[in-house]
């Protein structure tokens, strides 16, 4: 992901702080977290006190940069973040990163939300791998009824597309906001009911892009199926919160989601970027999900025609 980078004359405290668009000093910056301590996740800028990380090419040598936290405009939305800078021994000053070709007015007043490791809004999420799981609100086909995902719980049953009822062994979770990840990756994709054929989804069905459904013998991710319609990314406002969770059982499995058989967790598949992921190894420590042995679509080009042109074909489903 990358970003442009303007100067800030006003020294960081509280109240607004004040940047203008006439400040911008470059753009196409790629930042890489540089660990700092054995706790430091090296996708989150902030995890940890004093993190740090850095871009070449600046200045001679590469140039340090020390979080300082999120910045939020007068509606509220987080729109980038702040950092000091040191490099040849020296502070050069502060700057504020926004995602790269974000509008910046003159006179821009944003205010500054202190890296608090406990409140992932002050945070900023360099990852660019993407998250595979289901959306909030999602219904899981269970031997009692369907449950929403968020209301499963360790030691609950859920019913898989073969007949089988398994054990949750996991409820992995993370919350995302824009511009926080990489909208392409993250967003949520909606399938709207219907729109796979057979009455499915039987409600609208919300996936990240890389989440895994099967269909005529395979796994296609969501972001494969897209077609502009009835299986789109969805509208979300800049700053506006969503969460997803995966769910774990003993092996790599495909659960009922609005009554479509979608994955659960696996290993090579999800990232492990999860907000609980300490909880996991606590509860499973090394043991490993490998996938399941079928094959894995992972883009339009790659579905077979017959299935593409039915998807296309229900567009307005």
């Amino acid at each position: 992901m990358a970003y442009d980078v303007y100067g800030v004359l006003d020294p960081l405290g509280a109240g607004l702080i004040q940047v203008d668009a006439s400040t911008q000093l470059r753009s196409d910056v790629e930042l890489t977290d540089e660990s700092d301590g054995t706790s430091d996740d090296q996708s989150v800028l902030g995890d940890v006190d004093d993190d740090t990380f850095s871009y070449p090419g600046l200045i001679v040598g590469d140039v340090e940069h020390e979080y300082r936290g999120a910045a939020v405009d007068e509606s509220g939305n987080v729109i980038g973040f702040f950092a000091s800078e040191v490099g040849l021994g020296g502070l050069l000053g502060t700057k504020f990163f926004v995602p790269e070709g974000t509008t910046v007015p003159d006179g821009l007043s944003v205010t500054l939300l202190g890296g608090d490791t406990a409140d992932p809004s002050t945070q900023w999420d360099i990852a660019a791998e993407a998250p595979v799981c289901f959306l909030e609100g999602t219904h899981i086909a269970t031997p009692e009824g369907e449950r929403t995902v968020e209301s499963l719980l360790v030691g609950d049953t859920v019913q898989t597309e073969d007949g089988r009822e398994m054990t949750v062994r996991w409820m992995g979770y993370r919350t995302c906001a824009l511009p926080f990840v990489d909208a392409r990756r993250a967003i949520p994709i909606l399938i709207r009911q219907g729109a796979l054929g057979s009455s499915l989804p039987h409600r609208d069905l919300c996936v990240s892009p890389t989440h895994a459904i099967h269909m005529d013998g395979v796994l296609i991710q969501a972001e494969a199926l897209l077609n502009g319609d009835s299986i789109r990314q969805m509208p979300l406002s800049r700053g506006e919160p969503f969460t997803y969770f995966h769910i774990e059982l003993d092996e790599h499995a495909l659960v009922l989601a609005e009554g479509v058989a979608s994955e659960s967790f696996a290993d090579g598949i999800s990232t492990l970027r999860f907000d609980n992921w300490e909880d996991r190894q606590a509860l499973r420590g090394d043991q490993t999900i490998p996938q399941m042995d079928l094959p894995r679509l992972k883009a339009a080009r790659q579905l077979p025609r017959a299935l593409r042109d039915r998807m296309m074909l229900r567009k307005t489903a």
